[in-house]
C-alpha cells in the first residue's frame, strides 16, 4: 500500500497516542521502550516501504 502524506500523517496521529500507549502498557503489560520500539521499527515499515 503506497500512502501520500496526509495519509501518513492520519495514519501516524492513530496509532501514536495517548489511547493506544496506555492500552500497551497498562492493559498489555508492554514496557515504555517497547512501546517505543514497536513504533519506530513498524511506521517507518508501514509509511516508507516502497511497493
Amino acid at each position: 500500500m503506497r500512502v501520500d502524506i496526509t495519509q501518513a500523517l492520519d495514519i501516524h496521529a492513530a496509532l501514536c497516542t495517548v489511547y493506544v500507549y496506555n492500552t500497551l502498557t497498562i492493559e498489555r503489560a508492554w514496557s515504555p521502550d517497547q512501546v517505543q520500539t514497536w513504533w519506530a521499527e513498524f511506521l517507518p515499515h508501514l509509511l516508507l516501504s516502497p511497493t
